[in-house]
């Protein structure tokens, strides 16, 4: 019979502990980066546009939509028709009330009155 180093663990619960103790190392890490997201990941959290109905994208291109504006005091989230904002997603009634995010912008774009 073969008989076990010091260091090799006896069962699964060494493993097992050595992975809970790495993911837990690692978990602020993902916290934090969440936060700094760039507006194309931003944009993934709300909607996919590749998914959205052909109606809803040809709307868009119609109205010229970008997913990121290149103005900063010309976004959807300082937008009118923009509505029910909950982070950086929200809701465009030029759109259907179909998602947007705060970062976006169209050619349509109203200052809230």
């Amino acid at each position: 019979m073969r008989t076990k180093s010091p260091n090799e663990p006896t069962d699964g619960v060494d493993s097992g502990r050595r992975t809970l103790f790495a993911l837990a190392a690692v978990s602020p890490l993902l916290l934090f980066g969440l936060g700094s997201r760039p507006a194309s990941a931003q944009a993934a959290a709300c909607f996919d546009l590749a998914k959205l109905p052909m109606s809803d994208r040809s709307i868009r291109n119609s109205l010229g939509f970008k997913m990121q504006a290149t103005d900063p005091n010309k976004k959807c989230g300082s937008c009118a028709f923009f509505k029910e904002p909950k982070g950086d997603c929200g809701k465009c009634e030029l759109f259907s009330n179909g998602p947007t995010t705060v970062n976006s912008v169209c050619n349509s774009w109203a200052k809230k009155g």
